[in-house]
């Protein structure tokens, strides 16, 4: 899975954005908005009933945090346009075009408070089908 998502944050790094994988490493500088990805460790199905389980079914996470609704939607909307229908390179795999699957409202993360205010930043979640199967 770590190659998965390693060639997705690829796609991504043309945005010029900030993009980690599960959360923000501590000590780090947050420069807004940024871009979490995440995901299980990988759901492995087979093709046949008794198949070696060696194709990749699962779903990506992608977060996208801002200091306002208005960014979240803007972020969004540029992650979107750099990863639906795109198949990000994984060696060894044939990855299919990433589909998005479903999106979460944008909401205030109550858990965090901005520096030098007392305002929250914002965060929206789409989800994405990620299918490979070996080469």
């Amino acid at each position: 899975m770590r190659a998965h998502m390693e060639a997705v944050k690829a796609l991504l790094a043309p945005l010029g954005r900030d993009v980690w994988f599960i959360d923000v490493p501590e000590g780090r500088p947050i420069a807004y908005p940024y871009i979490i990805l995440w995901s299980s460790t990988g759901r492995m199905i087979s093709e046949t009933l008794c198949g070696t389980q060696s194709d990749l079914d699962d779903l990506l996470g992608v977060t996208c945090v801002g200091v306002s609704p208005e960014a979240v939607w803007s972020v969004s909307s540029l992650v979107r346009a750099a990863l639906i229908d795109k198949h990000p390179q994984v060696d060894g795999r044939y990855v299919a075009e990433l589909r998005l699957y479903d999106s979460q409202n944008v909401q205030a993360d109550g858990d965090v408070t901005l520096p030098n205010s007392n305002r929250h930043p914002y965060f929206g979640v789409d989800l994405y089908s990620l299918r490979s199967t070996p080469a």
